[in-house]
């Protein structure tokens, strides 16, 4: 009975051990057979055609600092933006954005705004009484202060801006007044439309925006700096800074309602011409000439041709507005249809 059992112990004992190596011999086989299907049936490398790279992975490195940039000025700026609204309305909504320009509290605004009183609504959320100090309406612009409380300005820039620049659009949500913000692309410098304001001789055209709210934000440059103001958000256009310190100089030399086209009695239709000799030439066309004014007096036409103030030839990107009230219009140069030559015209004073 004992011999029995040690013989069936010895019969499992050898049963195993076969079983093992099989499994090993199996294993061997499989990576034998693996090498030797590569060496038999390699695979084929096609060669590169001609103007084709070889493709390689890459890992794109991440960086979060245009973002961080942006919030950087937006969050500087956003200080100097306020929110214009009317002051004992119930239910407050944006009337227009306004901008604080110098440290005595001064906003400016692009919008027109209605005859009631009206208050400002910072960054913070709290509100200040405005009053109005007045448009200048050769520029389109309109001017008002804090009757209480100091805002910091923001600067404007004196630098002009190149058509392709990118700028930030900052205004604020017509509700609740936080800061809304918008790319905006410089496209062209453009003659103004009809409609423009009659002091602006060029004006800024971009990306056209359909929310109404932004319209009156400001533009700011890459260094937190106003370099326009937005004034017709679905048509694109602006107003640069240029003519913004412009407006501000009238402003403060206490001349915001000087008209000096009007002074000298004339409307100006503004255009660009060409010529294989001059290039490109700024010419304003006069559209009408007032009675009993020192243009009627001097001689001036309805579509004669300025082409010079003083003996200074006109420039596109420098405003005839700003020259006119720089000195006292002595001669005006003229371009006549019937006349091969330029007139020069003399001005004196208005008679009283």
């Amino acid at each position: 009975m004992n011999d029995q059992t040690e013989a069936n112990k010895s019969v499992v004992r050898v049963s195993l051990l076969w079983l093992l190596l099989g499994a090993a011999l199996m294993v061997l086989l499989g990576m034998g057979g693996g090498v030797l299907v590569n060496l038999i049936w390699s695979p084929t490398v096609l060669p590169l055609t001609e103007g084709q790279e070889l493709i390689t992975t890459t890992v794109q490195e991440v960086t979060i600092s245009p973002n961080k940039a942006v919030a950087e000025i937006v969050d500087k700026a956003d200080k100097s933006i306020v929110g214009i609204t009317v002051k004992d309305a119930t239910n407050k909504t944006l009337l227009a954005n306004g901008v604080v320009v110098t440290n005595d509290g001064l906003v400016v605004t692009s919008a027109s705004l209605p005859k009631v009183d009206l208050t400002a609504i910072d960054y913070l959320g709290m509100e200040a009484p405005l009053s109005v100090v007045g448009s200048d309406e050769l520029y389109g612009l309109t001017y008002l202060k804090f009757e209480e409380g100091v805002v910091g300005p923001l600067d404007v820039r004196k630098e002009g801006v190149s058509a392709g620049s990118e700028l930030l659009l900052l205004g604020r949500a017509k509700l609740t007044f936080l800061p809304q913000v918008e790319k905006w692309g410089l496209k062209e410098w453009i003659l103004p439309p009809e409609i423009s304001p009659r002091g602006m001789q060029r004006i800024w055209r971009g990306t056209m925006l359909n929310d109404p709210t932004l319209t009156s934000g400001a533009l700011i440059d890459d260094e937190g700096r106003l370099a326009g103001l937005l004034m017709n958000g679905p048509a694109g256009l602006a107003i640069s800074a240029e003519d913004l310190l412009i407006s501000m100089q009238r402003l403060s030399q206490g001349k915001r309602e000087t008209d000096p086209l009007r002074d000298l009695g004339i409307k100006l239709h503004f255009n660009l011409q060409t010529s294989s000799t001059d290039g490109r030439q700024f010419t304003p066309q006069i559209t009408s000439v007032e009675e009993d004014t020192p243009a009627a007096l001097a001689g001036l036409k309805v579509q004669d041709v300025i082409v010079g103030i003083n003996g200074n030839k006109l420039s596109w990107d420098k405003s005839l507005v700003s020259q006119i009230m720089e000195q006292p219009v002595r001669e005006v140069t003229v371009k006549r249809s019937n006349r091969a030559e330029d007139i020069v015209l003399t001005i004196n004073a208005k008679p009283q």
